[in-house]
């Protein structure tokens, strides 16, 4: 810990075949020693839990537009400043054009924009029955919920706030960051994720039907192995996504195995994560190298 930026570290270990998980924490910071449960920021694993989440769920309502933004094709710019005023009418403004893969947040607030109008409704609303209690939208935590410090703003420490300032400044659910979750509940959240939708087989046929393609249905996945933070140890099929803060969800989807860590690798700086990014890796990689769940 003392060689890391962070000092809150949890990490998951999922067995979809058994629908069981295992997990470990640890934490040098004073003010979480004795919380029974810690919410970390998830930034953009926000993403595949709202869009590919949404996609199973309304999948009759993805026409062509919404598949391109939701494997990030939609042409729209990766980033932009929003303001609280006029976001909305700034992010429907951008078209929708068939385009080479560009990681975009604009795309992912768009999509959760087109899905609310097509529903007539929020669509946190309609997620809520599938996440965990514990998997929250930042604005519905508690004031006392214990969360590690993800960095600063204004001269002040980012705690049980969204880091990403595009969210922050909206104050509202968007679907590209925003989602706060203590490790246990990302854990069950994605077992039932599978217990009622069997995604894992889904993005695995789509990724079997385009290798070429990074992202399937929403989830990113690991094309090279001697850069994919999920280690060079990890299956030619393995797919997930990573969050700003210093979160990484990766699944296997031939083992049915999942590895999630979740991080504050953001609370005094964000520019430089490489002996994080290592170790990263490394927990991926014993994760994959054990054929048998909790050997």
């Amino acid at each position: 810990m003392e060689e890391q930026n962070f000092n809150t570290l949890a990490v998951g270990v999922i067995d979809f075949a058994t629908g069981k998980s295992q997990k470990f924490m640890i934490s040098s910071d004073d003010e979480l020693l004795d919380a029974e449960k810690i919410y970390f920021d998830l930034a953009s694993v926000t993403k595949p839990m709202t869009l590919h989440l949404s996609y199973l769920k309304h999948r009759e309502l993805f026409d062509e537009d919404l598949c391109l933004l939701l494997d990030h094709r939609g042409g729209l710019p990766a980033y932009a400043y929003l303001d609280k005023r006029n976001w909305k009418e700034q992010i429907m403004s951008y078209p929708v054009t068939k385009s080479p893969t560009l990681y975009s947040d604009l795309g992912a607030i768009r999509l959760g924009l087109e899905l609310e109008k097509k529903l007539g409704h929020g669509l946190y609303q309609s997620l809520r029955e599938i996440y965990d209690p514990d998997l929250l939208h930042w604005n519905t935590l508690a004031p006392y919920a214990a969360c590690p410090r993800t960095g600063f703003r204004d001269g002040r420490a980012i705690k049980g706030e969204v880091h990403d300032p595009r969210a922050f400044v909206i104050k509202d659910f968007v679907c590209h960051a925003g989602l706060f979750s203590t490790i246990q509940a990302l854990c069950n959240t994605l077992l039932k994720m599978e217990e009622e939708f069997g995604f894992i087989g889904l993005v695995f046929d789509q990724i079997n039907k385009d290798r070429s393609s990074r992202f399937a249905h929403g989830w990113d996945r690991a094309q090279n192995k001697e850069l994919t933070l999920a280690g060079d140890q990890c299956g030619d099929s393995v797919f997930g996504h990573l969050g700003f803060t210093g979160n990484s969800v990766w699944i296997d989807p031939e083992k049915k195995i999942g590895c999630v860590i979740l991080s504050n690798a953001t609370q005094n700086y964000w520019y430089d994560k490489g002996q994080f990014n290592d170790l990263r890796r490394n927990i991926c990689n014993s994760i994959w190298l054990h054929q048998q769940f909790g050997k």
